[in-house]
C-alpha cells in the first residue's frame, strides 16, 4: 500500500535499495492498486552492452510474468 506520502512501498535488499535510491524521482514501479512490489532481482540496462542488456525492452521481455490476474 502507499504511505501517507504517498510512496509505493517496497521490499527489497539494501543491495537493491541502493541501486534505486540512485534513480529516484524516476516513477519506476508503480501499481494502480496501491500494494507493494517486491523486488527479488535488478538488472541494469546499457546501450554499450557493458551491462545486463542493451535495450529496456530486452529486459522486459526476459522478466517473469507472475500476475494472477488483468488489472485494468
Amino acid at each position: 500500500m502507499f504511505s501517507k506520502n504517498g510512496h509505493l512501498g517496497l521490499k527489497m535488499s539494501s543491495q537493491h535499495r541502493k541501486v534505486y535510491e540512485s534513480v529516484s524521482g524516476r516513477k519506476l514501479l508503480q501499481t494502480s492498486r496501491g500494494g507493494q512490489v517486491k523486488v527479488n532481482n535488478m538488472v541494469i540496462v546499457n546501450k554499450d552492452g557493458s551491462e545486463n542488456f542493451t535495450t529496456i525492452s530486452d529486459a522486459v521481455a526476459v522478466a517473469p510474468n507472475n500476475t494472477t490476474s488483468c488489472c485494468a
